[in-house]
């Protein structure tokens, strides 16, 4: 059974979180590690905790393992820093396409969404 929201008790009540406003902000986490030329993130979160999976796209070169990696640390900590969420099992990464020099040059234009 998923949720459609993360909750917490807060302070003075109740404090939900939107699956998109967590997915929205794990792509602007994601966008600006130097090789991500694009991401796409879905969260799922389960009774569990949390799984986030993002589609991306990368520069050709790139080390797709320490990118990987590097796209879980900063999505965990992220979560834990500005949501005050602790429960992320997974980052899962699909890595759907590699971009040459050449594409960068013809093909990829900035601020143009490629998912």
């Amino acid at each position: 059974h998923l949720l459609k929201a993360i909750t917490m008790d807060g302070k003075l009540g109740t404090v939900s979180i939107s699956h998109s406003a967590i997915e929205d902000y794990v792509e602007k986490v994601g966008i600006r590690l130097k090789d991500v030329k694009d991401i796409k993130a879905k969260v799922k979160c389960k009774r569990d905790g949390i799984y986030v999976f993002c589609k991306i796209a990368i520069s050709a070169g790139s080390s797709i393992p320490m990118l990987a990696d590097r796209i879980g640390e900063e999505v965990k900590n992220a979560a834990e820093a500005i949501f005050g969420i602790f429960g992320i099992k997974e980052v899962k990464i699909f890595v759907d396409k590699i971009i040459t020099e050449q594409a960068k040059e013809d093909d990829v234009q900035p601020g143009r969404r490629y998912y």
